[in-house]
């Protein structure tokens, strides 16, 4: 909110610091994802606080529901920093960003297997939304998988493309 961002402002300039780092996410967790600094010189949280509480959102917390859902919001709380990630939040409205979208994508590609097109993250940004992309990629894979056919004249696999 505009209040809490003129306390911070007003907290960095009491300091006599040279240097000051205000994060909106885990700090910890974007800074050993990006390797970008040591962490050993830099003060972080500890471990207990590296959660964040979920922020006012237009819609309410509704907890995941399905395996793929729990999944998805395991993923976005890591990314994030954020406890509580409902199936209705907006990724965009929980503060993330194009940068961190993509970084979310690649996740869901090494823990889920599965490949998200970046425009269906953008069109489609609730967990529900994602999650629900990724069931459709899979039953989509598997129904391709059940009907490829082998041509008798080449051997090779005939497959029926389309898009999502």
């Amino acid at each position: 909110s505009c209040d809490e961002g003129t306390r911070i402002f007003e907290r960095v300039l009491a300091t006599r610091l040279q240097h000051v780092v205000v994060s909106t996410r885990n700090f910890q967790a974007r800074l050993e994802h990006e390797k970008l600094f040591s962490v050993g010189a830099i003060a972080l949280p500890s471990a207990a606080t590296q959660l964040h509480a979920r922020p006012e959102l237009s819609s309410e917390f509704k907890a995941p529901e399905s395996p793929t859902q729990t999944a998805v919001a395991g993923i976005w709380q890591n990314s994030l920093g954020i406890g509580d990630v409902g199936i209705d939040d907006d990724f965009f409205e929980l503060g993330g960003d194009s940068l961190l979208a993509t970084q979310v994508i690649s996740r869901i590609r090494e823990e889920l297997g599965v490949s998200l097109p970046m425009p269906s993250f953008f069109n489609h940004p609730t967990l529900a939304d994602v999650a629900d992309s990724i069931d459709t990629v899979r039953w989509a894979t598997k129904a391709q998988a059940g009907s490829a056919q082998t041509s008798p004249a080449t051997g090779e696999e005939q497959r029926e493309t389309f898009e999502l």
